[in-house]
């Protein structure tokens, strides 16, 4: 799915239709991972939406252990909660502008998450381009306003001429 999302990004950023200087990615769960991963492997991706992916920091539970003992097996790249930190491959996003979103009914990003992430953008003295917002009311779902909002404030408004 990596690679699909990669050959749909060199794609888009061949299209007339597009600037190619001012593409971002987003997506949700999953799609987050997905979003962040691709992100994270391609440095000019000008700007990160996620949404119900991250929030926590340390390492994987039930890294070391059997199928049976782990939730699911849907990240991406195999093997990676057995080598790194949760927050590890966001931290790869930094110095640029990436939105972090999870609904209140998913619960809140921990302490310690939020403080490595800014930590990473602290490094580049670019602590103003990353958030990780909860959204009242929400769940384990795509926050599309947040997201547009987003994307219009860091990569621009297609609407404005100016």
């Amino acid at each position: 799915m990596l690679t699909d999302a990669a050959y749909a990004l060199a794609v888009l950023r061949e299209s007339d239709f597009v600037d190619s200087s001012r593409v971002g990615v987003a997506g949700a769960s999953f799609g987050g991972e997905l979003a962040v991963t691709l992100a994270a492997l391609q440095e000019d991706v000008a700007a990160i939406y996620f949404s119900g992916f991250g929030g926590h920091a340390g390492s994987y539970q039930f890294a070391a252990g059997g199928r049976d003992d782990q939730p699911h097996y849907c990240h991406i790249i195999p093997g990676v909660k057995a080598l790194m930190r949760r927050e590890d491959m966001i931290l790869l996003l930094a110095p640029r502008p990436a939105l972090g979103t999870r609904g209140e009914r998913e619960g809140t990003p921990s302490d310690e998450f939020i403080r490595t992430a800014q930590g990473a953008w602290d490094v580049f003295d670019a602590r103003d381009e990353f958030s990780y917002a909860v959204v009242p009311g929400g769940g384990h779902e795509f926050f599309s306003e947040e997201a547009t909002k987003f994307f219009k404030q860091n990569l621009g408004d297609p609407d404005d001429a100016s």
